[in-house]
């Protein structure tokens, strides 16, 4: 039985998980999910895990869906391209169809695939597959901390490598350069204020939203909004004000359908009595756990895999599940590692003999600790790697190990993948199509995208194409009001 895509994306919604998401508008809490959803991006080849035949071809919220029977095991997959086939026989491994953003139910390009074994949902993870299983590929991915540095050369090397989530840093504040089907943990630098709303508790959340929610608006990719990075909880009131903000930021990032990404506790914090403190700000269905793991020089000295080991201050995201779960055991929310590798004063220039090659042997052993069995599971980590390396980060220059460590993701992965599709991918222009900019263009005018979003003199604007005079027009918008002008037009 074959997993149904050539490359192994990354599991994007689990079997079984509650999602929160606005549909028309409207803020709607779905059914426990049916199935998996796989983070591909828009055209890739969809084939029948089994010798099967066509049982059901429709639309529904889902967009085109397709149903395959393959004697005891029925196959469905959603938000899929117009169907050229509604009936027929396939063999095992022929393409059925091409993966697409169809439906209402969709925040993302990915495709929805379910399984049923004699009538019965299953978890499709839960099976065997020919190959590599679909959860094997690294976890590791990349974060870009200063989106002005971030090439298309970096782009088309990220997206050959099979990653679909990464981790960026205010791509707001220039041309977003990442496809619209990758999906973006956002963080958006405030100088520091964020730290200051954090200790304010739910007024704070609301000062801190009305800061980031124009700007994260201008990033259209599926996004989870990072918090305050690193904020103060030495004290319990600083715990308690940490809680509720939190609450409170969660919901707001659920009133537009956004994850959030929260707590960003720096390496080896909160120790175990602060946790019972928080437990509350980790309950919603929006709700992520963003971990940071340094002092990595333990890793090059010290077997990872020890049970010994200093698991609290390395890879002590186990000791904090472990903490929360003697408080409530039903908290469980998604867990990432938003930033890692080697810090000062041991770091890429402070230890001796560390080279490209060392550094990838570092991050992998980190993995392999992450990706150990009957753990709490870590959907990512980001370890800094296309930063402006200068003063005191110097320790986090990567510039010499991207390409090794891009290799080695894409080589976790199904090595059948189209590149010509997935370099082509990268050139899609993100679209929000909640953004006043495209609600004018291409909902009340009519007007085709001509551009991508980009910022001059703190406006946003796009070029459209007027097809029907064929004349392309520049529009403007600015918060705080977002009312569009056309600023200008020219005959194409």
């Amino acid at each position: 039985m074959l997993w149904p895509v050539d490359k192994l994306w990354s599991i994007t919604t689990h079997f079984g998980e509650i999602q929160t998401i606005l549909i028309d508008g409207v803020l709607t809490t779905l059914p426990a999910h049916p199935g998996v959803d796989i983070g591909c991006p828009t055209g890739t080849k969809v084939h029948a895990p089994l010798a099967s035949y066509v049982s059901r071809s429709d639309t529904a919220e889902g967009g085109y869906c397709l149903t395959l029977q393959a004697g005891d095991y029925n196959f469905r997959f959603c938000h899929l391209a117009e169907l050229a086939l509604t009936e027929g026989y396939f063999s095992e491994g022929e393409v059925v169809a091409f993966s697409d953003t169809t439906g209402t139910w969709i925040t993302g390009a990915h495709l929805h695939f379910e399984v049923r074994y004699k009538g019965v949902l299953v978890d499709p993870l839960s099976l065997t597959w020919g190959g590599q299983m679909p959860n094997t590929p690294s976890i590791i991915s990349v974060s870009t901390q200063a989106p002005g540095y971030v090439t298309k050369d970096f782009v088309a090397q990220v997206v050959d490598a099979g990653i679909t989530r990464i981790k960026a840093m205010d791509v707001d504040a220039a041309a977003n350069p990442w496809p619209s089907w990758m999906e973006l943990i956002l963080r958006l630098y405030l100088d520091d204020r964020d730290l200051t709303y954090a200790m304010q508790g739910r007024a704070g959340a609301e000062s801190w939203w009305k800061e980031v929610y124009p700007r994260a608006m201008r990033v259209p990719q599926k996004k989870i909004l990072e918090g305050p990075n690193e904020p103060p909880h030495a004290t319990v009131p600083q715990l308690q004000a940490l809680c509720e903000f939190s609450i409170r930021a969660a919901e707001l990032c659920a009133t537009v359908g956004w994850s959030y990404g929260s707590m960003n506790f720096s390496e080896g914090n909160p120790e175990p009595w602060q946790i019972p403190y928080i437990v509350d700000a980790l309950r919603g269905p929006n709700v992520w756990l963003d971990l940071h793991e340094y002092r990595m020089v333990r890793f090059v000295w010290q077997d990872l895999l020890d049970p010994a080991s200093d698991h609290f201050h390395v890879g002590r995201y186990r000791t904090f599940m472990d903490s929360v779960h003697a408080v409530d055991s039903s908290v469980n929310p998604p867990l990432y590692i938003g930033e890692c590798f080697i810090d000062n004063p041991y770091g890429w220039l402070g230890v001796a003999d560390m080279t490209p090659a060392k550094g990838l042997e570092r991050l992998q052993n980190q993995e392999a600790y992450y990706k150990q069995p009957g753990t709490y599971p870590v959907a990512g980590m980001y370890p800094f790697i296309s930063f402006p390396f200068v003063g005191q980060w110097q320790t986090f220059d990567m510039a010499t190990l991207h390409a090794p460590l891009l290799a080695y993701i894409k080589a976790s992965h199904n090595p059948n993948a189209d590149p010509f599709l997935l370099y082509a991918n990268q050139f899609v222009f993100p679209v929000n199509l909640d953004a006043a900019l495209n609600k004018y263009g291409l909902g009340i005018k009519g007007w085709s995208l001509d551009s991508q979003e980009f910022q001059k003199d703190g406006w946003t604007c796009e070029w459209f194409y007027d097809k029907a005079n064929n004349k392309r027009v520049l529009c403007r918008a600015q918060a705080p009001t977002w009312a569009v002008e056309e600023y200008a037009t020219i005959a194409n």
